[in-house]
């Protein structure tokens, strides 16, 4: 599946995907951005070419989260050009 050009404020995914892309997209006010799951079978995904906002807060020491998680992914990912603030990583 494709999902592009879209804003997302509140959303979820059970997971299971395999070969999705995700571009243009912006996505505001998350702890965490794109969070992939290995437990479920995510992976193939494309990732690029979007905005990825955490919760803003003025002190650096505040910033958590990560705009995107592939630590517990399947693998196989393509991530780029994706601009990432507010965020940890």
């Amino acid at each position: 599946g494709i999902v592009e050009g879209s804003a997302i404020r509140s959303g979820s995914s059970r997971g299971g995907n395999v070969g999705v892309v995700v571009r243009g997209m912006t996505i505001l006010n998350y702890k965490n951005g794109i969070v992939l799951q290995w437990f479920s079978g995510d992976r193939d995904w494309i990732i690029t070419d979007n905005v990825i906002k955490g919760i803003f807060s003025s002190k650096v020491w505040e910033k958590q989260g990560e705009g995107v998680e592939l630590a517990r992914s399947a693998g196989g990912h393509t991530v780029a050009f994706n601009k990432i603030s507010h965020m940890a990583d």
